[in-house]
């Protein structure tokens, strides 16, 4: 129970971590302009108002019922037993969740997109027919949880858009591994029996293209990676994204004031810098899951997708 309400503690504080980080900055100035009419207000001039819609509410009527079906070619990885790259499953993901997408700062031009979601997949060799393993491993993951995506991106007319986005999600993975153990060494079996059978906690990042072709349907294509936890050790856990949580707040500072000077080169600088950092961040805990805090490798998956959205 104690291991529960720990994940549990652990969840809300990267989805708010996740909502802030990506939430956009309120308005730069106040509402009344008549003190001075010489200065310059345009970073305060929007095409909608903001002020009450930058919220993240999963159940916001304003936002659109979405369905997301991806398909991926997952890469199995460890840094502990690097024969587990032989591992070669497809992934098959559903998400539900509500889409908004509205005009952004005092360019007509440029839009916001926030997509609040339910996922759950499925990684598996048994999927494909195939399996050139050498030490015939097997893998089957069920994986669900809660995540949020969001970018900015260009309205080329009032159907079509083009929208980087970044998205964050926390999970829970069923993982089933299949292998001869005559096969691997006695350090490598004892690996995958930390995960073999049981829910492991997990996080994802993923970077992406979001096109965006009439109001009712989207294609994207992406890379993610996804992290499954060895064990919690919240207080290792909840610092390390701490960290992370700090970093993203000083870049989201910097994107917001390139907003305001130079709005139409924002979204891709955006796209850029934060899936970079989140990469870094992610990289760093292949090594060690808890980083900066001496902890364990976990296991990690790395896959490009293609997705489709239908928006109702």
């Amino acid at each position: 129970m104690k291991t529960i309400a720990n994940q549990i503690i652990i969840l809300l504080l990267l989805l708010n971590i996740s909502f802030y980080s990506q939430n956009d900055s309120k308005s730069c100035c106040k509402k009344d302009f008549s003190v001075n009419e010489d200065e310059d207000h345009s970073c305060c001039y929007k095409t909608t108002d903001l002020s009450d819609e930058d919220e993240i509410d999963l159940f916001d009527r304003k936002s659109k019922p979405t369905i997301s079906i991806s398909y991926g070619a997952p890469n199995v990885d460890s840094k502990y037993f690097k024969s587990i790259n032989s591992i070669k499953p497809v992934n098959i993901e559903l998400k539900l969740g509500t889409l908004k997408q509205k005009d952004y700062y005092n360019s007509e031009d440029i839009i916001k997109s926030s997509f609040n979601y339910f996922l759950i997949n499925n990684y598996s060799t048994y999927l494909i027919r195939d399996n050139n393993s050498v030490s015939n491993l097997k893998v089957d993951i069920w994986r669900f949880g809660f995540g949020v995506q969001s970018g900015f991106g260009y309205k080329i007319n009032e159907s079509f858009a083009i929208i980087p986005f970044t998205e964050n999600s926390v999970t829970w993975s069923h993982v089933d591994f299949a292998y001869d153990s005559t096969i691997i060494s006695n350090f490598e079996n004892d690996y995958l029996k930390l995960f073999d059978k049981s829910f492991r906690f997990g996080i994802s990042s993923e970077g992406g293209l979001k096109f965006r072709l009439i109001n009712n349907l989207c294609f994207d294509f992406s890379f993610e990676r996804h992290i499954i936890f060895q064990r919690v050790l919240f207080w290792k856990l909840s610092g390390s994204h701490l960290i992370e949580f700090a970093s993203q707040s000083l870049l989201d500072n910097f994107i917001d004031r390139i907003f305001k000077s130079s709005p139409n080169a924002a979204p891709i600088v955006s796209f850029v810098l934060k899936n970079a950092l989140s990469y870094g961040f992610n990289q760093l805990r292949t090594e060690r899951m808890n980083w900066p805090f001496i902890s364990a490798s976990p296991l990690f998956i790395d896959q490009f997708k293609i997705g489709v959205n239908f928006i109702f």
